[in-house]
C-alpha cells in the first residue's frame, strides 16, 4: 500500500513505496538512537546523584566531573530528540507538499538544524577526556 494514495491508484509506483519504506526504517533506527541517548543521560544522572550522596566530587576521568558528562549527554539527547521530531514531521509531510517544497523538507533532514555544530566539538572533547578518541 502506498502512503497517502488509494490502493487502487495506478500511479503508485513500487519504487516510490520502497523508498518510503526505507525512509521509515531509517526513522525507526533514529528513534532507537535517541532512546539510547536518553538512557545514557539517565544513567549519568544516576551517577551524579550517587556522587552527591557519597560527597565524592573528584573528576571522573582527568579533568571532567560527572556533571560535565551529565550536561553534555542532556544536550546531545535534547538536540537529537528535537531533530527526530523534525524528521518525523518531514516524513509525514513529504508526500503532501509540491515537488519544489519537498527540497526544503529534504534539506531540513540533511542539514540537521536542531543539532548545534558545537555538540560535535563537545563530544570529541568528552571522548578525548575518557581516552576513547
Amino acid at each position: 500500500m502506498c502512503f497517502n494514495v488509494a490502493e487502487n491508484d495506478e500511479n503508485c509506483s513500487e519504487e516510490l513505496q520502497k523508498k518510503f519504506d526505507l525512509l521509515m526504517d531509517i526513522k525507526k533506527k533514529l528513534v532507537e538512537i535517541v532512546d539510547g541517548f536518553k538512557a545514557i543521560n539517565s544513567h549519568l544522572l544516576g551517577l551524579e546523584k550517587l556522587e552527591r550522596l557519597n560527597r565524592n566530587y573528584d573528576p571522573l576521568f582527568l579533568t571532567w566531573y560527572i556533571a560535565n558528562f551529565v550536561e553534555l549527554s542532556g544536550l546531545v539527547y535534547e538536540s537529537y530528540r528535537d531533530q527526530l521530531n523534525l524528521n518525523v514531521h518531514v516524513v509525514e509531510n513529504l508526500a503532501l507538499v509540491p515537488r519544489k517544497s519537498a527540497g526544503t523538507l529534504i534539506a531540513l533532514w540533511l542539514h540537521q538544524p536542531c543539532v548545534d555544530p558545537i555538540i560535535n566539538f563537545k563530544v570529541d572533547s568528552a571522548l578525548k577526556e575518557t581516552g576513547f578518541s
